[in-house]
């Protein structure tokens, strides 16, 4: 995981102290609890939602990370030494040993507060006329069936793609029974990032340190761990593509072994790819209701222990009274799935020694098997304070787009705040073989109600983003309700030539002087379980400076990549022109045709100039024609494409001698004859003829073959008629 570590590296970016925000998220969610069928001990699971300690006077944001023992982890010391004058200026760093002192009430504990601002599930949100009472997906068949998560740690895994289940369902992209996708895709790969030379996104991501083959599956998770990964199009896929089978711990090592052994193929396959991830937490509990009744079911965390799990005549019912505020929160172990509601649930179905206040609960669908609770459901009081990361997922075919430009392999783990709209940018190359539409913009945000306003910039002709030309129609703004993942489409698609370069300009704006914040990768951490490793070069990702007035890099400036996707469709592909060979030596008055590939684009759309007419000159269809000694360049060209090969004319041989290392062979055997001529003379054109080729049969390039006993005489002959034999035997 991403975990917290606090640059020593000063950020000149405003005449005030700014820091760079350093997030670190979550390893959450339990296995199965120990009713099921074995005994998983989930001490290593237990999981804090990220916190933030605001400390106004140092502009620091913290977020924090706990282990099983609910103790903060430690942070880590960057000390490597910052080389861009441009961020050492004239600001002070807050050390992070002062961040490692104690729990989370030794600083500034007044203002402690859930980032996503999780607040308590309060009665009164049941008042909405605008909605029903009581819902359920089930009566309107959008959502899967129960499913069961056996020996492993995946609920995470579960929880989200049953939300992006029943997205696909509403959709109509599936039907209920054709439903199902892969955990195991999910979970192995969340936990295994690309290690392949070439891929952008080498090394990006999280590690457990395990020598477990199957500790991809154990160590748990998040909702936002599942949104990185499926936003970088590693999945969804379909439960056949990767089955989950983990009720055993065989069955769960036979699970990795095989992903291990072939699981590399399946990296980037994607039946559908996520448009949305949408966090509710800090949304009116109707938003919540909303996206049941319109977008699909919630992923959501929550703290779960069997002791505070009852069963009667009304259903399965939850609601623990272990903890309270924001140590519920805290303390959240597991992922379920909220799939309805009822506002009148009475508060007495639930067991007297943990009953809520008041009625009212969410119809949840548990990932421990159909055999567990009401046959895999239970009712979640209102009440419940450990409710969090409460996501929608939504998709999109995974025909929509061709390509996603990305640099940030597993999303956001930093952001540079700033009370005066923190501008990123990256810089992409347009893969070569196609001409595309660039459509859409991917983002992250970390606060609600953000505004952003989208700029793309075409033929960016150096390691500046705004060098190129802003593509005005395209520019586009959003505002963005919640925080999350979100897919933009532009005001109007920008056309891009295969092999160009252009630029994305994200703008977070702030308002009301509050600060914005840019989403960056994280810096390399690790603890005793999981390691995070980024990959960052120059050249890719800036944020702009104010105080510079000018793009920085933020690789060069020590920091990884802004998050900033790009999706683009293939238009046509792209024309393409080469030659066979860079340099043709030729002889005077020699005629050739030109050896030239064409890819999408025909023979008529070529056309062709000499640099030299005086010593090579071209025809319309590509032909050529020495005609004195010297040196000169021939140029194809076609619409926004061409090649160029360098002719070098040299005299017309005078004679031509035929050479062979062995005049005897064996039948079968192959030989190249070599031509010999005349001294400072050339001729690429030769003609080769056999005697007989029953014998000795002859390429046009000179190689003969031995067909059966006998003998042959091979003739050669240059462009201008030149004459040489050769008499072969074949044993």
């Amino acid at each position: 995981m991403k975990y917290i570590q606090i640059h020593r590296k000063n950020v000149l970016w405003r005449q005030s102290i700014c820091l760079f925000v350093l997030i670190s998220f979550v390893l959450s969610m339990s296995p199965r609890p120990t009713m099921a069928k074995e005994n998983v001990q989930t001490d290593w699971t237990r999981r804090v939602i990220t916190h933030t300690i605001t400390n106004p006077n140092s502009k620091l944001l913290h977020f924090r990370f706990m282990d099983q023992n609910e103790q903060e982890v430690s942070l880590t010391k960057n000390t490597t030494s910052t080389q861009s004058d441009l961020l050492t200026q004239n600001h002070t760093v807050l050390q992070s040993d002062s961040l490692t002192q104690g729990s989370s009430t030794d600083l500034a504990s007044d203002v402690l507060q859930s980032f996503r601002l999780t607040a308590p599930i309060r009665s009164a949100l049941k008042g909405d006329s605008n909605l029903p009472a009581s819902y359920d997906l089930r009566d309107s068949g959008v959502i899967t069936s129960i499913k069961d998560q056996g020996n492993s740690g995946a609920c995470w895994a579960f929880g989200t793609l049953k939300s992006a289940e029943s997205n696909a369902i509403r959709k109509g992209f599936l039907t209920k029974n054709h439903a199902d996708f892969s955990e195991n895709h999910l979970a192995w790969f969340a936990f295994h990032p690309s290690e392949r030379g070439g891929d952008k996104l080498i090394t990006d991501g999280f590690y457990p340190i395990s020598s477990n083959v199957d500790a991809a599956y154990t160590w748990g998770g998040s909702s936002l761990i599942a949104l990185f990964t499926l936003a970088r199009w590693s999945g969804v896929v379909s439960e056949s593509t990767a089955p989950f089978q983990a009720d055993t711990l065989a069955e769960r090592s036979a699970m990795a072994q095989k992903m291990k052994k072939s699981g590399e193929v399946l990296r980037y396959r994607s039946n559908y790819h996520m448009q949305n991830a949408t966090c509710y937490d800090a949304a009116p509990t109707s938003a919540w209701k909303n996206a049941l009744m319109n977008t699909s079911a919630l992923a959501a965390g929550m703290y779960y222990n069997t002791a505070y799990a009852s069963k009667g005549s009304a259903g399965a019912t939850y609601y623990q009274t272990a903890y309270a505020g924001s140590t519920a929160v805290k303390s959240s172990n597991h992922c379920v799935t909220i799939i309805g509601w009822d506002d009148n649930y009475s508060r007495l179905n639930f067991p007297s020694s943990h009953r809520p206040k008041s009625d009212g609960a969410w119809l949840v669908a548990n990932s421990y098997g159909s055999k567990t609770d009401e046959n895999g459901y239970f009712w979640l009081s209102y009440e419940e304070p450990s409710i969090c990361d409460v996501y929608a997922f939504e998709l999109e075919k995974n025909t929509k787009y061709d390509t996603n430009y990305q640099y940030d392999g597993f999303g956001w783990g930093s952001a540079i705040p700033d009370t005066t709209s923190p501008k990123g940018a990256n810089i992409f190359r347009v893969r070569s073989d196609y001409n595309q539409s660039l459509k859409a913009v991917g983002i992250y945000t970390i606060t609600d109600a953000q505004n952003v306003t989208i700029q793309i910039y075409k033929n960016v002709t150096s390691g500046y983003p705004t060098s190129g030309k802003l593509v005005k129609a395209s520019t586009t703004t959003a505002s963005i309700p919640y925080n999350g993942f979100h897919t933009i489409t532009l005001a109007k698609p920008v056309a891009l030539t295969g092999g160009s370069s252009f630029s994305v300009v994200v703008t977070y704006h702030s308002k009301n002087n509050t600060e914005a914040y840019l989403p960056i990768e994280g810096t390399g951490a690790s603890t005793n379980r999981v390691q995070s490793l980024y990959n960052s070069e120059t050249g890719q990702s800036f944020y702009y400076s104010p105080t510079a007035n000018s793009w920085v890099d933020t690789s060069a400036a020590g920091q990884n990549n802004v998050c900033i996707k790009a999706f683009a469709k293939n238009t046509t592909p792209k024309p393409t022109i080469s030659f066979r060979s860079a340099k043709i030596i030729v002889g005077k008055k020699e005629t050739l045709k030109l050896p030239l590939t064409l890819k999408h684009i025909t023979a008529s759309q070529v056309r062709y100039k000499s640099s030299k007419k005086k010593i090579v000159s071209v025809t319309a269809r590509g032909k050529i024609r020495a005609k004195k000694r010297g040196t000169a360049t021939i140029t194809a060209y076609g619409k926004d494409v061409k090649a160029r090969i360098k002719i070098v004319v040299k005299k017309a041989p005078s004679s031509v001698a035929l050479k062979a290392k062995k005049k005897v062979l064996k039948k079968g055997s192959a030989l190249q004859l070599k031509v010999a001529l005349s001294k400072h003379s050339a001729s690429r054109k030769r003609t080769f003829r056999s005697s007989n080729p029953k014998v000795l049969k002859v390429s046009s390039s000179g190689i003969v073959y031995a067909r059966k006993k006998g003998t042959a005489t091979i003739t050669v002959m240059t462009y201008n008629r030149h004459k040489a034999k050769l008499k072969l035997r074949v044993k």
